[in-house]
C-alpha cells in the first residue's frame, strides 16, 4: 500500500504553479520565492503561457515539474496568441507522460495517473485528447495502483 502526503502544495503568485512541495522555499517553474508578490499587468497572460510553454519542453527538467507546468499551461485555453500547434505539443507531450515515456525513461503511476487525469479534464476543449486519457486512466487501473 503506498502512501500519500496530504500536506497542501503552495501556489506561487508569478506563474500561477500550484503544485509546489511544501517543503519547497522557491516556485519550481520561475523560482520565485515563497510569499512573494508581484503585481502583473495586462501581457501578464501571455508571458505566463510562454514561460511554462518554455520550462514544458526542457528535456532536464522534472517529470512531475513538467506535468505542473502542462496543467498550469491549461489555464490559458481560448487565449488568441497561442496556436493551435502549440497545443497540439502540449498534448502530445501530456500523452507522453500518461503512457509513461519521457524521452527514454518511463514515469511513476502516481504521475502517468496524474498525467491521464488531466487529459481526461480536456473534454470540452479536446475530446480525442480526453478519450486518450479516459483510456489510460482505463489501463492503469487494470494494470497497477497508480489510479487514486
Amino acid at each position: 500500500l503506498k502512501q500519500f502526503s496530504m500536506v497542501r502544495p503552495w501556489r506561487c503568485e508569478l506563474c500561477n504553479c500550484c503544485t509546489n512541495p511544501d517543503s519547497s522555499q522557491a516556485c519550481l517553474i520561475c523560482q520565485m520565492e515563497r510569499g512573494g508578490t508581484t503585481d502583473k499587468g495586462a501581457a501578464a497572460a501571455y508571458f505566463e503561457f510562454r514561460l511554462h510553454q518554455e520550462f514544458i519542453f526542457e528535456s532536464e527538467s522534472p517529470i512531475k515539474a513538467i506535468l505542473a507546468a502542462i496543467q498550469t499551461s491549461l489555464q490559458y485555453q481560448g487565449e488568441r496568441f497561442i496556436q493551435q500547434s502549440e497545443w497540439d505539443d502540449i498534448i502530445e507531450k501530456l500523452q507522453a507522460i500518461a503512457a509513461g515515456q519521457r524521452d527514454g525513461h518511463r514515469s511513476d503511476e502516481e504521475t502517468q495517473a496524474d498525467a491521464a487525469y488531466t487529459l481526461f479534464r480536456l473534454k470540452d476543449f479536446n475530446s480525442l485528447a480526453s478519450q486518450s486519457g479516459r483510456t489510460a486512466l482505463q489501463a492503469l487501473g487494470h494494470a497497477g495502483n497508480g489510479v487514486r
